[in-house]
């Protein structure tokens, strides 16, 4: 009874850790978007989308920033 009390306990808290990271990760997306959305609309243009990836590590040309939005 002891060892399923540890197990039930231990996924408790793997599940606890999961969301504090995934909160986390979003709160440092948020932060990331709202850095890069200059003009504070909520959105961001094809230039926004091009600084955001490049503060992200990728390089996206400017054709490549606006294919998503077509």
């Amino acid at each position: 009874m002891l060892l399923l009390q540890q197990e039930q306990y231990a996924k408790q808290r793997e599940e606890e850790e999961r969301k504090r990271a995934a909160e986390e990760r979003r709160r440092e997306a948020q932060k990331l978007f709202d850095e890069t959305d200059e003009d504070g609309n909520g959105t961001l243009d094809v230039e926004e989308l091009q600084e955001l990836a490049k503060k992200m590590g990728v390089n996206l040309s400017l054709e490549q920033a606006q294919e998503a939005f077509d």
